[in-house]
């Protein structure tokens, strides 16, 4: 497994390619050791025929067996790479393995034929299975370069701290190429906020007859408000150097924002920031990261290989039934290749009681073990009485809402983690007073270097296409932020022009992590210019 990880892309397509035409000239050689002998055969009509069948001898036998066991082997892992690009391709694979299988395990029968010439149409017949994998491999190359080795795009910060004064807000901008400062310039009438949210965020029909996009002018509106709001001045001007450096490495930008010290100002739906031409939050490698630094404990090193991901799956009988199995799948299939390989590991919670969860992590440390990634699918709210974000795991199949508070209590006993995912509706909603009231915010400030959340309710559909993209994305070699942004636009894209804003980022590094690449090469960033 360790050569696999070192290898690029296209050296792991050469050599399936490669180990398949091996393991046919094995079996071509067994095949010429293998006695073959005639018996009579039962028909399905209760006659019998005389057949020409192979009779191999024991060590033959074991010696076909180990062939199976490495052939299948090479098979799944081919398998998890096509599944990802194209299933219809995979299947294709599978059923030209499924048919190879008698010849691997020398079952094959025969008919009326001289021994030569049987024994010939034998090797000819499985030649032409494998050929036609190999052809299949060959012509999907593509599906393979994931793991080719290639310097990952970087996020250079942007970092604006927004905090009360004297004569309202002031803003301070920091990066590599500098720092600046104004006030902000972001005037909001009692209400409007939420009425905003509650018209235009969340699931909802957004294209009207003639196909125009009716939900991206009042998000393009209000977008536009904050971005002038914040980007004033010399703050606008530090925003566009950045940007133009950044971008001529072949960087991306990473949008910082420090509210700790504007209480009033973390409901907003900073997502939505747009320039004018692009929201920041669709463009490619751009990001906008809630950061929380309250927390002074030391973060973990990154992980090595494999990364362990856990997955609890919250179904109450008493909440609306959601589409877990297609968002199972889909981190399946965005993750065959590296769990064939051995480089991530994938499991499931027995059940979603917060009591299995507990067990599990712990024993997962016990075992050295820990787990790397929490992916949560269910249902969240946010509740009216306490102000608080809750998620709704299980007890005797009904719903048991989970406080952050008590999540966080039981996450800050697991350093290893590096990644919490709540795929559920208002897990990053949050009270005016305090970022802990919502569920990342509960997470990142114990110590959790980052959580992915939604601040909105978000459809079945929005939900599915969001975890596959993300995976997908990470799997690519993307950082957190960009996988993020790159999920957005898999939303986006789906003329879906409302649900791309409710994920949002909670973190307390001040860099984004890459979990799913060994071996990036150099960074290329802003700071080796100045």
């Amino acid at each position: 497994m360790g050569t696999r990880t070192r290898a690029g892309g296209d050296d792991l397509h050469r050599r399936h390619i490669a180990g398949l035409a091996d393991c046919h000239q094995r079996l071509v050689e067994l095949m010429r050791m293998v006695g073959i002998q005639r018996q009579e055969v039962a028909a399905a009509d209760g006659s019998t025929a005389v057949r020409t069948v192979l009779a191999p001898g024991p060590d033959q036998s074991r010696a076909a067996r180990e062939l199976f066991s490495g052939y299948m082997a090479q098979v799944r892992i081919v398998i998890a790479f096509l599944r990802r690009v194209d299933a219809a391709t995979a299947e294709r694979f599978a059923r030209a393995a499924e048919d190879l299988s008698s010849y691997f395990l020398l079952r094959r029968q025969g008919g009326d034929l001289p021994f030569d010439v049987w024994r010939e149409l034998f090797a000819r017949e499985s030649g032409a299975l494998v050929e036609r994998q190999a052809r299949l491999i060959a012509d999907n190359e593509d599906a393979f370069a994931l793991l080719r080795d290639r310097n990952p795009v970087w996020q250079v910060d942007f970092e604006l701290s927004i905090a009360r004064g004297e004569n309202g807000f002031r803003l301070d901008a920091r990066s590599p190429l500098g720092s600046a400062g104004t006030t902000l310039g972001l005037d909001l009438v009692p209400g409007e906020l939420e009425n905003f949210v509650r018209a235009h965020c969340g699931p909802r029909p957004a294209v009207r007859d003639g196909g125009v996009p009716r939900a991206l002018e009042p998000l393009a509106e209000f977008g536009g408000r904050l971005f002038a709001g914040v980007f004033r001045e010399t703050v606008r001007d530090l925003l566009q150097q950045t940007r133009a450096h950044a971008v001529g490495v072949g960087n991306g930008l990473r949008v910082r924002l420090r509210l700790a010290d504007a209480a009033e100002l973390q409901t907003i739906p900073w997502e939505l920031l747009y320039d004018g031409t692009d929201f920041l939050c669709l463009s490619p490698h751009h990001s906008v990261v809630r950061h929380l630094d309250r927390v002074a404990s030391p973060v973990a090193a990154t992980p090595t290989h494999p990364l362990r991901v856990l997955v609890t799956v919250s179904s109450p009988r008493d909440l609306p039934r959601l589409d877990t199995d297609a968002e199972i799948e889909t981190i399946k299939v965005a993750l065959g290749p590296l769990i064939e390989l051995g480089l991530v590991e994938l499991s499931f919670t027995r059940d979603a009681t917060l009591l299995t969860l507990q067990r599990t992590l712990r024993r997962a440390n016990e075992a050295d073990r820990p787990i790397h990634i929490w992916h949560f699918m269910g249902h969240g709210h946010k509740d009216a009485r306490e102000g608080l974000g809750m998620l709704d795991f299980e007890k005797d199949g009904r719903s048991a809402p989970v406080s952050g508070f008590h999540l966080g209590t039981l996450f800050r006993s697991h350093p290893q983690m590096r990644l919490v995912f709540l795929n559920a509706c208002e897990t990053g909603a949050m009270d005016q007073l305090d970022a802990m009231s919502s569920l990342g915010g509960a997470f990142v400030e114990r110590g959790v270097p980052t959580a992915v959340t939604m601040q909105f309710p978000i459809s079945d559909e929005a939900a599915v296409t969001f975890t596959e993209e993300f995976y997908a994305s990470l799997v690519d070699g993307l950082t957190i932020d960009a996988a993020v942004t790159e999920a957005r636009r898999a939303i986006f894209f789906t003329a879906n022009h409302n649900e791309w804003a409710t994920p949002a980022v909670f973190a307390r590094q001040a860099n984004a992590e890459t979990l799913l690449r060994a071996g990036h090469g150099g960074r290329d960033t802003l700071e080796k210019q100045r």
